[in-house]
């Protein structure tokens, strides 16, 4: 027996705080910048913009981050979504491969391999009543793809703030339209 199965708004809730946390990462790499340039008003113009480069190349960890969060975040969405279905939509595998001990005890969800990343928006629309659109389809992918550069290779990948802002307000749209967002 499957123990211990997690609900749609656990999900949602999950998927919501780990894009705030992508948001919050964001203002404050807004913040320190407007601090920044505060206190570089003796500079040449010619030094200000070393000092900006410098700056935003030390912030492409932070920002790197972020990003890896709203894609984390948007994956947890399209699960909650899946989840509001049938949460048992979400393991993958045959039951052959599934945890040992499954058919006779208790295991908990957590113990199941579940969907893919990239499975998630074609599991939603084989299921739901109302599909993810394309648009929305597409930049989940692009997004997802991007997040696997940044985990499983080295890349001198340059993460720009405004992008960054649009990756976390168009998930906003369309996986959490009911949270008010700062």
């Amino acid at each position: 027996m499957i123990t211990e199965i997690p609900t749609a708004d656990e999900f949602h809730n999950a998927g919501v705080n780990l894009l705030y946390l992508a948001w919050q990462i964001a203002m404050q790499a807004t913040h320190d910048f407007e601090q920044a340039e505060e206190l570089a008003y003796d500079l040449t113009e010619e030094e200000a913009s070393v000092a900006r480069a410098a700056f935003w190349t030390k912030s492409q960890p932070a920002l790197a981050n972020a990003f890896s969060l709203v894609q984390q975040s948007m994956e947890m969405g399209l699960k909650g979504k899946i989840a509001a279905i049938s949460p048992f939509l979400l393991i993958s595998r045959d039951p052959k491969d599934w945890p040992k001990g499954s058919e006779t005890g208790q295991v908990p969800f957590s113990d199941f391999r579940t969907l893919d990343a990239a499975d998630l928006v074609k599991v939603h629309n084989t299921f739901a009543v109302t599909p993810i659109d394309d648009a929305f389809r597409t930049f989940w992918d692009g997004v997802r793809r991007q997040r696997n550069v940044l985990m499983h290779w080295v890349s001198n990948h340059a993460y720009d703030l405004a992008l960054l802002l649009l990756h976390i307000l168009l998930p906003v749209e369309a996986l959490f339209n009911e949270v008010r967002w700062p």
